[in-house]
């Protein structure tokens, strides 16, 4: 004769809960570092605080572990990115040197073929060609010369660029209390950290 199984979703649920006394902090590491997928327990307040100098320092030494174990993947997925930069550089390279005289003969074809025609492009099954003119663009090689020279001599072209001081205006508003629209302060806060010295 078999026996039903009579376990509800809540006593699974109960099961699943850990009893941080009963299992163990260390068992529940050891599970975590080799089930990194599993979800993380939680700790309620009531089942654990940090009471002692001892606990503290473990509870560092934990936070920190868990910081240097993502800086390792932070740093070996940044080197992968890399990699692949340097690969796409180079294809990009071998693309633009295999491709070179075709293009240029191209070009010169193209040139030939819409001499006496509006139209500076063609048709191939394969894609169209053409020549398109692109706007040119003015660069500044010395901004701050270029600045004093058109203030000597053409101030009109030169704009003028409002800015509030945030810092100033911050201390307006602590010194005078007064509401400026458009701006809110966020009040400074403590903030936790936790540095190798």
């Amino acid at each position: 004769m078999t026996t039903k199984n009579t376990k509800t979703k809540k006593d699974v649920e109960k099961k699943e809960e850990v009893d941080f006394f009963e299992v163990g902090l260390a068992d529940i590491i050891i599970d975590q570092i080799e089930n990194p997928d599993k979800p993380v327990p939680t700790i309620s307040d009531e089942k654990f605080m940090i009471t002692t100098t001892d606990t503290a320092y473990w509870a560092v030494k934990v936070v920190k572990s868990e910081y240097e174990k993502s800086q390792d993947i932070i740093n070996a997925v940044d080197d992968e990115i890399e990699k692949l930069k340097k690969f796409k550089e180079k294809v990009m390279e071998r693309t633009n040197r295999n491709t070179a005289f075709l293009k240029d003969r191209l070009i010169k074809y193209l040139t030939k073929f819409t001499e006496n025609s509006k139209s500076k492009s063609m048709a191939t099954p394969y894609g169209t060609i053409g020549m398109r003119r692109l706007a040119g663009k003015l660069e500044y090689t010395d901004e701050e010369a270029a600045l004093n020279y058109m203030l000597e001599n053409y101030p009109d072209m030169v704009k003028t660029v409002y800015k509030i001081s945030k810092t100033d205006i911050k201390k307006l508003i602590k010194e005078t209390g007064e509401n400026i629209p458009g701006v809110e302060i966020e009040e400074g806060r403590e903030t936790f950290y936790i540095n190798d010295k």
